[in-house]
């Protein structure tokens, strides 16, 4: 996104920045997150009148951008990230094109769409490559970031059968084809119980006849394992998470010799001091304001 909105989503979600004369989070139809006492990670304000989520695909092919452009000029401690250690790859006669995958057109910063390549700059073959050469370890690292977002914001590992089950969830009993993540839930949860009743109509006689038309392949089906107890969003263990993300950031910068790793907080809580004194440095000073509720003013109108 531009810079002005990113500042403006900042502001008006309370991010590391706020503006005194425009509490937005006061609104009457603001809602409040819940979180434990414990996650001191956890530097999104609590109040809030709405979120704001960055397009993944998006945000993946400016990341590969910054990378080929002519002009920024990158770096991670004392290591360079530069296109340049990619060009070198593909002209060094010791690797095919199988190796890496990369071709030239595929570092083209002309080319300032190209989702493609950004799979490409990230492939196994590459990284492991690049994992090699102690000299070029910052571009290693800023790939390795690379492919974390696409794993996480947009790899689909799910496959064509699963699909098919996700979209058969409204089959005749809703015509929605678009739903939420609780939506989806209940929908699930109402399949195993269908499920089970059919179990138990076709293989316990005490059981009160409910007639469900089954195919024949069906009838000999074993209990669903779909029946079990199926745990809510809320339940997921979502501190080991954000704890093996943390593991997986300092693991980057352990790979970076140069780097005073000594520097780095030696755990996720020890990182979360760290809060106070930014939000200290992020204050706006008085005569930004006026801009500042300029730019979220713009911003809702775009909303």
């Amino acid at each position: 996104a531009d810079p002005k909105y990113l500042r403006s989503m900042r502001l008006v979600s309370g991010f590391f920045g706020s503006v005194p004369n425009f509490q937005i989070h006061e609104h009457s139809q603001a809602f409040k997150i819940q979180i434990k006492l414990q996650w001191s990670w956890f530097y999104l304000r609590k109040e809030q009148l709405l979120l704001f989520l960055q397009d993944a695909t998006h945000l993946v092919t400016k990341w590969r951008n910054r990378l080929l452009s002519s002009t920024a000029k990158l770096r991670i401690g004392n290591r360079s990230i530069s296109v340049n250690h990619l060009y070198d790859i593909i002209n060094n006669l010791a690797y095919t094109k199988f190796d890496h995958c990369l071709t030239k057109s595929d570092i083209n910063p002309k080319d300032r769409q190209n989702f493609s390549s950004c799979l490409k700059l990230t492939s196994d073959g590459l990284l492991q490559i690049l994992s090699e050469n102690v000299n070029i370890q910052g571009t290693f690292a800023y790939l390795r970031m690379l492919k974390m977002i696409i794993v996480t914001y947009i790899e689909k590992k799910t496959t064509i059968t699963e699909r098919k089950n996700t979209r058969a969830l409204s089959g005749i009993y809703s015509t929605i084809v678009n739903f939420t993540v609780h939506d989806f839930l209940q929908r699930a949860q109402k399949l195993s119980l269908l499920n089970d009743i059919k179990y138990k109509q076709l293989h316990d006689p005490s059981v009160d006849k409910l007639i469900f038309p089954v195919h024949y392949k069906h009838q000999n089906d074993r209990h669903s394992l779909s029946t079990q107890c199926q745990n809510e969003i809320d339940q997921l263990d979502v501190e080991q998470v954000i704890a093996n993300a943390y593991d997986e950031a300092v693991d980057i910068f352990d790979d970076l010799e140069e780097l005073c790793t000594s520097s780095l907080p030696s755990n996720l809580k020890a990182s979360s001091k760290a809060e106070e004194t930014i939000r200290s440095i992020s204050a706006f000073v008085n005569g930004d304001v006026i801009d500042e509720v300029e730019d979220v003013t713009a911003l809702l109108v775009c909303l």
